[in-house]
């Protein structure tokens, strides 16, 4: 069986956004991905309070309806289960069921904090990172820890041919011109009464009206 290139894309998304968008598309086009899957948070790790996971999944669907995405509940029913969400677990499941490529998609922020996920180093097993860089300096960011740059130099490729080469062990950077939304913003916008359709979709929003979510910030119907 030929192998395929998947995006794997996870986050809270508390709501989703233009910039969830963007990025899922941008990698969708650039690595040649057959099909991304969007994997919110079940239980944070974080211990942050998240909306209802149905509410979370619906505005997802709503968000991202071509077939060229999948919504997946994985990392929610594993919360079900009272099991917290690690995304070398997720890994693990997405591979037991094919040997496909896998790109595991982290926005800057959240490689920042990578060397304190679980078993991080063993993810380079299972996939390739592509890091969304919106910062126009570089790479290297002055908030990087040592550690996380010598993990950097160590599988850190310059051109998506490089990534096609092997089923995972690489880290790419992709550059992304910045866009200034987050859904922690969105929320709070919401919860001031403020129009927010420059953030997100009309679907989204509509949904979100609809359903009296973010009336106050961090709130779970």
């Amino acid at each position: 069986m030929a192998i395929i290139n998947i995006g794997l894309f996870g986050g809270a998304f508390d709501p989703v956004h233009y910039g969830h968008i963007q990025i899922a598309n941008e990698c969708l086009e650039k690595f040649n991905l057959k099909k991304v899957i969007i994997m919110p948070t079940g239980k944070s790790v974080f211990n942050k309070n998240l909306t209802a996971s149905k509410h979370r999944l619906e505005m997802l669907k709503k968000a991202f309806p071509s077939k060229k995405f999948e919504i997946n509940d994985f990392e929610i029913e594993s919360a079900e289960k009272n099991k917290l969400s690690y995304s070398i677990d997720t890994l693990k499941y997405l591979k037991s069921k094919n040997n496909n490529r896998l790109f595991l998609i982290l926005g800057e922020d959240a490689f920042n904090e990578f060397e304190y996920w679980h078993n991080y180093e063993e993810i380079m097993k299972y996939c390739h990172l592509i890091i969304i860089n919106r910062n126009k300096n570089g790479v290297y960011q002055k908030k990087m820890s040592n550690k996380l740059k010598i993990f950097i130099d160590q599988y850190i490729v310059k051109n998506t041919e490089q990534l096609e080469s092997k089923l995972n062990g690489y880290i790419f950077f992709l550059n992304l011109k910045p866009i200034n939304i987050s859904s922690q913003e969105i929320r709070k916008e919401i919860g001031e009464g403020k129009n927010i359709k420059e953030l997100t979709t009309s679907k989204v929003i509509n949904y979100i009206k609809n359903h009296k979510l973010y009336l106050r910030e961090g709130q779970e119907k």
